[in-house]
Parts: structure tokens; C-alpha cells; sequence
């Protein structure tokens, strides 16, 4: 593919950056209509037209990158919203951690089977921490492991239920019965 060429392009610049119209990519595959570079060409800004990345807006910081807002807004109005129309919206820290605190947090999935599910996934631990934890499921509720299961209640244990079934091997030389021996009885 042959590069682009812009013989309009405009160029406003300084010791310490540019704001570039109709800038081409290094590569001369795409036109932005707006960029703004700083003096450190890894700290930019760009708007592009057309090419691979049509529609495109790229930020990028060799920094941090910080946005305050909301000072004169109420506890209930939006201070920042993100709207992806279509498409995912991924949060990514590829050599650190993702942290939310707020005065609560709500985690939603709205959608229909087989929409509409959370899914939290650690290779190592996921852990719950609080003064009081409750899993409410409306149909059912499932807790399984291929290995040790404890529960622990430091006052006491309740499971309460219409209808209750359970096997166990208090002693490892009991031979467990079958899933239909269990049935038949």
C-alpha cells in the first residue's frame, strides 16, 4: 500500500509541542484531523479520520494520567460516564492492579440468558471480606470444589432447607455408596 499524502496540512508549533491538522501516522497509512504531540513524542493526543483506526480518539502518557471532577456537583448527579454504544470496554493495569472504592459499588448485568452474568475469575484466590456477606439465589445456589470444603461458624451452623441430602465418609475405609444406591432408598 502506497503512503498517503496531505498537501493541506497545517502546523502550529513551538520548542515544547504542536498541534498538527491533517497529520499523517508514521507509517502513512492514516490522516488524523487533529493531533496534539508534546515536546515527548510518546505524550500525545490524536483525532483520526481514516485508514485502519477511522473514528479513532488516542491518549497516550509516558505519566500518569489524572482527572479530577465533580466539585461542584451533588452526591447523586454523574460526575464522569463512559458510554460504549457497541463494543467491550476493558480495564487493563499489565503490571499493577485495579482498584475501585467508592461509598458503594454496584456491579450490574442486564441481559437475558445467556446474558446477564458476572463472572469473577482469579488462577490464585478469590477472596470476600466483610462484616457480613450474603449470596442470594433466586433459583439455586452451588458451592462445589474438587477438593477441602470447610465451613466454620463461630457461634453456630444453621442450614435450613425443605429438603436436605448428603453423603459423607466420616472414615476413609467406608466405601461410599453410588449415586443410585442413594436414590433407591
Amino acid at each position: 500500500m502506497s503512503a498517503k499524502k496531505n498537501f493541506w496540512n497545517q502546523v502550529w508549533s513551538a520548542m515544547n509541542g504542536s498541534i498538527t491538522f491533517g497529520k499523517l501516522s508514521p507509517k502513512g497509512d492514516v490522516t488524523s484531523s487533529v493531533a496534539i504531540e508534546a515536546r515527548d513524542g510518546r505524550h500525545f493526543m490524536c483525532f483520526d479520520e481514516d485508514g485502519e483506526r477511522t473514528g479513532y480518539t488516542l491518549m497516550s502518557a509516558p505519566g500518569a494520567t489524572f482527572i479530577e471532577t465533580g466539585d461542584d456537583l451533588t452526591q447523586q448527579q454523574q460526575a464522569v460516564m463512559i458510554l460504549s454504544k457497541n463494543g467491550d470496554i476493558t480495564l487493563k493495569a499489565a503490571n499493577g492492579k485495579i482498584k475501585l472504592e467508592a461509598l458503594d459499588i454496584e456491579l450490574m448485568a442486564k441481559g437475558n440468558a445467556p446474558h446477564g452474568v458476572i463472572w469473577a475469575n482469579a488462577d490464585e484466590t478469590l477472596k470476600l471480606d466483610s462484616k457480613n456477606v450474603t449470596i442470594d439465589g433466586k433459583q439455586s445456589c452451588k458451592v462445589m470444589t474438587s477438593g477441602l470444603l470447610t465451613m466454620r461458624g463461630g457461634l453456630g451452623t444453621q442450614m435450613l432447607s425443605p429438603l436436605l441430602e448428603g453423603v459423607s465418609a466420616a472414615m476413609s475405609k467406608l466405601k461410599l455408596p453410588e449415586p443410585a444406591e442413594i436414590n433407591k432408598e
